[in-house]
């Protein structure tokens, strides 16, 4: 008769392969925290805060599992692990891919940019715009908060385009080298303005919207260590996010404010990802650009690393053929170039 382990040596089957519990439960765990994230968008502080930080978090869990399945020689569960990957990739940080497309002679190519107020560099802001031969640019944060009227950065990158056209308004500035057969100025919070400029292109009428969303949110307190800055994240992340959702009617106002059967874009710093509340109510009327014609994840902000996406080309009865981020330098925006099909 054989002598019986002792009872604490006998180790339940549950607790026998935790590597491949927590693998298994982080596969089903994150397109529900995905979901909720969706379904609560803006309404609320903390689901409010989860969607404007970066998603790259999601990608925590899952490569940690990765790496201890792959020391372990679990190939079963680092495969697991490599599908919690890519969802995250596909959908939380909305990874994009794209055969190229060739042009041709009616493509229009588009540069959107928030230089920062010329804060970074000027000339190479110039150099940038230059180099990259648009048709169409639309500038954001080209006037001084001290006079925006004067709109005075946006006249003076102007000047390195002689011949061009160019519109101001607020702190958005557009630039064409084709003929600007009409402008109006759409209103926004505070000093904020939606520039709407109407081109004639080689293939006909082009509607451009350039915009700037604020985001700006007062808190009543200022913070006092780095723990207190976190907890006044917090506290106004959904206020900020009601900010930016009180512009969604007025943008899809100005949106719908002219003929319906013109080609229209409407594009710059939207300060805002690509999910929740207000991006869907742009979605429903417009397609992003980067979404169809782009290649990786298209962040722009900030520019030495950049993590969010949060300036965008939106269009109506005209195809985006290319779309891609720019080089850094010159601003904590990059810029986002999109080549665009025009119908006539």
């Amino acid at each position: 008769m054989g002598v019986p382990f002792p009872r604490d040596t006998i180790v339940p089957p549950a607790h026998r392969d935790r590597l491949k519990i927590c693998t298994v439960t982080t596969l089903f765990l994150l397109p529900l925290l995905w979901a909720w994230e969706l379904l609560f968008a803006e309404n609320g502080s903390l689901s409010a805060l989860a969607l404007y930080l970066p998603q790259h978090f999601y990608l925590v869990l899952p490569t940690l599992l990765l790496t201890i399945a792959l020391i372990k020689r679990r190939p079963r569960l680092a495969l697991l692990s490599l599908l919690s990957l890519a969802f995250c990739l596909l959908f939380p940080l909305g990874w994009h891919l794209h055969l190229p497309s060739s042009s041709n002679p009616s493509t229009v190519r588009l540069v959107s940019f928030n230089i920062q107020r010329g804060e970074g560099d000027e000339p190479f802001v110039e150099r940038t715009l230059h180099s990259l031969r648009p048709d169409i640019i639309c500038l954001q944060e080209t006037g001084l908060s001290t006079d925006l009227q004067l709109n005075a950065i946006g006249r003076h990158v102007a000047l390195g385009f002689p011949g061009w056209n160019a519109r101001y308004a607020g702190d958005v500035t557009t630039l064409s080298r084709f003929p600007i057969l009409s402008e109006r100025i759409h209103p926004l919070p505070g000093t904020r303005r939606t520039l709407e400029t109407v081109l004639q292109t080689r293939s006909g009428p082009l509607r451009v919207l350039n915009t700037h969303v604020s985001t700006h949110f007062k808190g009543d307190r200022t913070p006092t260590s780095k723990l207190d800055r976190l907890v006044l994240l917090y506290e106004t992340a959904h206020p900020s996010a009601q900010v930016r959702l009180q512009q969604l009617p007025l943008l899809l106002s100005a949106v719908q404010s002219g003929d319906a059967r013109t080609p229209l874009v409407l594009t710059g710093d939207f300060n805002s990802p690509p999910r929740g509340y207000f991006y869907s109510g742009l979605r429903r009327e417009l397609d992003d650009a980067f979404s169809h014609a782009g290649n990786g994840l298209g962040l722009t902000f900030p520019s030495r690393f950049p993590l969010m996406r949060i300036d965008y080309v939106l269009t109506r009865g005209v195809r985006a053929k290319r779309a891609f981020v720019g080089a850094p330098g010159g601003s904590d925006h990059r810029p986002l170039i999109t080549d665009l099909e025009v119908f006539s």
